[in-house]
């Protein structure tokens, strides 16, 4: 088995002339080099086609810049800008692997990509998350029969918080399947699509990778 995982810009001009780097951090080999699962990374379109040919699934990691709301309806924040725009690669990603029936998980801001690839929106600024709050654990539930629930045999998980943006209408044909105290969705799936807003890869979180591991299995 061998899973596509995306490669996130990132602007370095202290670095320059080799200020454009591509990055996705060692969590991600950590967890699937303990799971026996190789990753093919790619960083553009014209990679697309054939990794999407030779990987069983898809994992969208996080992304330090948010999605242009131009793409799901809305204005920018008063004073927000833009440093890169991936959200398209994310799009076509993810219609690529969908259109052949393949897993997606996306992550935090991969699991925004979904819901705004599928029609959805986001809140661009959610009250009292903060992408560098990672250390105030918080507790998220889980509806029963999801493939949340069934990873992790619970429906209640502890996650971090690592975030400032989320869904807001959900996408059509999706259902929320992770829900914080505050009410902010942290999890939305549609058949072998699902998403999580939080950051399991941080917590080396092995049940829920495996059981997606188990699920690109089953072709």
């Amino acid at each position: 088995m061998l899973l596509a995982i995306s490669l996130r810009p990132r602007s370095l001009p202290q670095h320059a002339p080799f200020d454009r780097w591509y990055y996705c951090t060692d969590h991600y080999q950590k967890l699937f080099d303990a799971l026996g699962v190789p990753l093919l990374p790619y960083y553009s379109r014209a990679q697309l086609a054939a990794v999407a040919g030779l990987c069983d699934g898809l994992v969208l990691t996080g992304n330090v810049h948010d999605i242009p709301p131009h793409y799901y309806g809305a204005a920018p924040l008063a004073g927000r800008t833009y440093e890169d725009d991936d959200f398209a690669l994310d799009d076509w990603a993810i219609r690529l692997f969908a259109s052949q029936d393949k897993p997606i998980l996306g992550i935090c801001a991969g699991m925004q990509s979904i819901n705004v690839s599928f029609g959805g929106t986001l809140c661009q600024d959610v009250p009292g998350h903060d992408q560098d709050g990672g250390d105030a654990p918080h507790n998220v539930a889980l509806a029963p029969g999801s493939f949340l629930a069934g990873a992790y045999g619970a429906q209640e998980v502890r996650t971090n918080t690592f975030h400032h943006q989320a869904a807001d209408a959900v996408a059509p044909g999706f259902a929320v399947t992770a829900r914080a105290a505050d009410g902010v969705i942290e999890g939305i799936e549609r058949g072998r699509i699902i998403g999580v807003q939080w950051h399991p890869e941080a917590s080396l979180d092995m049940p829920l990778f495996a059981r997606f591991a188990d699920l690109c299995r089953q072709g």
